[in-house]
């Protein structure tokens, strides 16, 4: 019996997979404790999702599974959201007071809401998909996202 074990991490999972003939199990171990810090300082980015806020004073954007908000003239970007998770896709409620994002912070992608400054995140959806592309409705009673 031949097997074989192959251990990697992966936007904050650890995926361990064993195969054996033609079986691939796969089992994720959540939560993670990060084991390095890497900082660095950018002016740039590309792939990025962003969402012009109602009043248009302000953008918020992801960059590599963070959250920040910028001034629309430009500056400095303030970080909201951050950590392990991959948090992406944000977008500001019609009334600017909270935003909508994905996140695998459950270790799977599912919608979260959160107030404007990243404060007090509320997980929203409960089902496994692949979520994409959150809207909110014109009054903002709802979320509309893309899952398949």
């Amino acid at each position: 019996m031949r097997k074989l074990f192959y251990h990697f991490s992966f936007i904050g999972i650890i995926l361990f997979i064993t195969l054996q003939f033609t079986t691939l199990t796969i089992y994720a171990q959540l939560p993670l404790e990060p084991t390095r810090e890497i900082s660095f300082e950018t002016d740039e980015g590309t792939w990025l999702s962003l969402d012009v806020s109602p009043n248009g004073k302000t953008i918020i954007f992801e960059l590599l599974g963070d959250i920040y908000e910028l001034p629309i003239e430009g500056g400095k970007a303030k970080l909201l959201i951050s950590g392990m998770p991959f948090d992406s896709q944000p977008t500001y409620s019609p009334d600017g007071k909270k935003i909508a994002f994905i996140s695998d912070r459950t270790g799977e992608d599912q919608l979260w809401i959160a107030d404007t400054d990243g404060t007090n995140p509320s997980q929203i959806s409960s089902v496994y998909e692949l979520y994409a592309s959150p809207a909110w409705s014109p009054d903002g009673k709802s979320i509309f996202v893309s899952a398949g």
